[in-house]
């Protein structure tokens, strides 16, 4: 019970914080740190990011809001940056 009480506390401290954020301030929207951004030179609309936690998020509204990709069977520990390599993306 302890430990619930407690975890509710962190998870209200977070919320709140989120809340009084300030426009134009980052914060953090997904697990882990991102290691690979790409931004799609011809649709500056789409941008990908792969985290340490092995996921891949896309934005189709420059980082308004973003979905975690599906990626199928692929290994997850090596996915997101090799997804990100062999999106065909000029350079």
């Amino acid at each position: 019970m302890k430990t619930l009480l407690v975890g509710m506390a962190v998870m209200f401290a977070v919320a709140q914080s989120w809340a009084q954020t300030p426009p134009h301030v980052w914060r953090p929207l997904m697990p882990g740190l991102a290691y690979t951004i790409r931004i799609n030179p011809l649709d500056k609309n789409k941008l990908y990011v792969g985290n340490w936690s092995n996921q891949l998020y896309r934005s189709f509204d420059q980082g308004r809001t973003w979905t975690i990709s599906v990626l199928g069977d692929l290994d997850a520990a090596t996915t997101s940056q090799r997804f990100m390599c062999a999106e065909p993306i000029p350079m």
